[in-house]
């Protein structure tokens, strides 16, 4: 519920700059919500015309694709290591957007073509301009990853099988702020609509926070003749500062190449105990986006590495998910 509140108060201020007002208003029989929202707009569209340009467009009809996978590895003892991967997973869908709102209905590929049971899931709401960015995400993978390596004191075994112990849960939030938001615009590069076009290359410091819950657990009861535990199960709140940095590269006309790195160090709070234990906590997201952006269409390709590094007396999990989306819109 506290995401959903908090997604409701966030669509409703960042939608803000992209709602039309009346310029001919009496400033004096206005209200304080005109007011305020004329006020929020000369600031959110206070950038320099000669590195960013506003389409003039409002609706458009965007098809994506999506593809997501998701990783862990896990270190017990400081000797022995395990690596899972999940198999690809896939869907497609149709948006229709009004400015930079926009709202569509996808179906899994993997359950659509190969008629397999899905028992992952993953959502994301993604609100951006040029100065601000929020992302809200959860994904769960429960039961089915595949156990690809093991490695000891005795060496390391290729372990391609399907692993059915597995059981996560993941959710949280991610704010981040770009301190050259008049030439720089993030917006241009990762908001799907794509109301935004980078016209000369730019970059900026970015900075900002994140939270997030990850419910592990392993069970390896079924693993014979592999040294682990039966069973590991792991309860974490992490709470970061993030800082890095974005660059848009303009290499052609109505083209721009997009990489971004923001690493994170926070602290981790494991609730898995009687008594909590606090760590130090490690995240890295690393983005790359190409995008063709004219006035009519827009097109592109976008991935997303984000690694997670839990830290514990006696085991380290790094829990990686990756995303790679491809993208047609047509303007109204």
């Amino acid at each position: 519920m506290k995401y959903l509140t908090l997604l409701i108060w966030s669509l409703l201020l960042l939608s803000i700059p992209h709602l039309t007002f009346s310029q001919h208003t009496d400033p004096d029989k206005e209200n304080w919500f005109v007011q305020k929202g004329k006020r929020i707009q000369s600031i959110y569209n206070n950038f320099d015309s000669s590195y960013i340009e506003k389409t003039a467009y409002k609706y458009a009809l965007i098809l994506k694709s999506g593809n997501w996978q998701d990783a862990y590895n896990l270190n017990i003892e400081h000797n022995t290591n395990v690596d899972f991967k999940s198999d690809l997973n896939s869907d497609i869908g149709i948006f229709a957007s009004y400015r930079a709102i926009s709202l569509g209905y996808s179906v899994n590929l993997n359950d659509l073509v190969f008629g397999e049971s899905i028992k992952r899931k993953k959502w994301e709401v993604n609100i951006a301009n040029n100065i601000l960015s929020l992302e809200l995400f959860y994904f769960n993978n429960k039961g089915l990853t595949n156990l690809k390596r093991y490695s000891d004191e005795f060496g390391t075994v290729e372990l391609p099988k399907t692993f059915k112990g597995i059981a996560t849960d993941v959710g949280g939030i991610d704010f981040n702020y770009f301190f050259n938001n008049k030439s720089y615009s993030n917006a241009a590069a990762y908001h799907d609509v794509h109301l935004f076009k980078q016209i000369k290359s730019a970059g900026s410091l970015i900075a900002g926070a994140s939270f997030t819950r990850h419910d592990l657990s392993f069970d390896f009861s079924e693993e014979q003749g592999l040294q682990l535990p039966q069973n590991l199960d792991k309860t974490y709140e992490t709470y970061c500062l993030n800082i890095g940095y974005g660059y848009n590269y303009i290499f052609a006309k109505n083209w721009l190449a997009n990489m971004s790195m923001i690493p994170a160090v926070g602290v981790q709070i494991d609730n898995s105990h009687d008594k909590q234990q606090e760590y130090i906590t490690l995240r890295n997201k690393g983005r790359m986006a190409v995008i063709n952006n004219k006035p009519g269409y827009f097109w592109g390709v976008k991935c997303q590495n984000i690694t997670n590094w839990f830290f514990s007396d006696n085991y380290t999990v790094a829990n990686t998910l990756f995303t790679f989306k491809v993208l047609y819109g047509i303007r109204l």
